[in-house]
């Protein structure tokens, strides 16, 4: 038996090709520390991601962002991430564990499991309400399936 996969078919993306975001001073100077052009375009648009998952924060600010959503935008998110935490841009959700080896002392670790579906939560510091609005060159849900037309994958 063949199983027929419906996908909706974009032919003409012009409308999904950019994004309206707002980006602070304090995020552009991070962003432009990472290194050459490419990690600076790959950097906005990890920052683009983090400011579209922002809109689902919870009460207290922190909002899901999948690490299989991040690796869609860039392979190499990490090293973004690593530098909006060194520059204090954002700040993952921690959960105190007890120390093993001193059980008057806890430890905090970064909260998530793979198993139960608990991703990665994050939280700006920074309040990005301000800022500049930029149009940025951003596309995740859009790929190309096998014969090279455009799919959306929602």
């Amino acid at each position: 038996m063949h199983r027929e996969m419906n996908y909706l078919y974009i032919y003409n993306t012009k409308d999904l090709d950019t994004m309206k975001i707002k980006i602070t001073q304090e995020i552009k100077d991070s962003i432009n520390k990472l290194g050459n052009k490419t990690a600076k375009i790959s950097g906005l648009k990890v920052y683009t991601a983090l400011y579209r998952m922002h809109k689902k924060a919870n009460s207290f600010g922190y909002f899901d962002c999948p690490s299989s959503y991040l690796e869609t935008i860039n392979k190499r998110y990490k090293k973004v991430l690593d530098q909006f935490i060194q520059d204090d841009i954002i700040v993952y959700f921690e959960s105190c564990k007890p120390d093993p080896n001193d059980i008057f002392n806890s430890k905090k670790s970064k909260y998530y499991d793979v198993n139960r579906g608990i991703c990665m939560k994050y939280k700006f510091l920074v309040d990005i309400s301000n800022g500049d609005i930029i149009e940025v060159d951003f596309n995740p849900l859009i790929n190309l399936d096998a014969c090279g037309n455009s799919k959306c994958i929602l």
